[in-house]
């Protein structure tokens, strides 16, 4: 299995951490940032079906989330998106949290996670 780890603003407020394993063809994803790493949501993508097709439009996700959480959000959006390039099974767990965040922090970390995966997708693409 190959694994591969990419870091986002290092030693930062908005720091995010990406740790994917790749298991054969399909992919684990922890996804993890800002003062109190965690895991507060957990996605399943499958970016094609059990027959061997693709779906025509994108991937579908089924989420597990923590209450109180809302790590969904960051968890579904990399799932869904690395399936559907990938055209594989994506698995994405993602905890990040900052105490009283504002929306703009929050969208930093957010630009930061897809930053994340475009950095994966590149490595992958190697």
């Amino acid at each position: 299995m190959t694994e591969h780890n990419i870091v986002i603003a290092e030693h930062s407020l908005y720091e995010i951490r990406l740790t994917a394993v790749c298991c054969g063809k399909d992919l684990s994803v922890t996804v993890c940032g800002g003062t109190h790493p965690h895991i507060g949501a957990v996605c399943l993508a499958c970016g094609i079906l059990p027959d061997g097709s693709q779906p025509k439009y994108s991937a579908t996700v089924n989420t597990i989330t923590v209450m109180d959480h809302k790590d969904d959000v960051v968890a579904r959006q990399l799932s869904a998106r690395l399936a559907d390039r990938l055209h594989a099974v994506v698995t994405v767990a993602a905890g990040i949290h900052i105490d009283n965040a504002r929306p703009e922090e929050l969208k930093i970390l957010q630009e930061n996670c897809l930053e994340a995966s475009d950095r994966l997708l590149k490595e992958l693409d190697k």
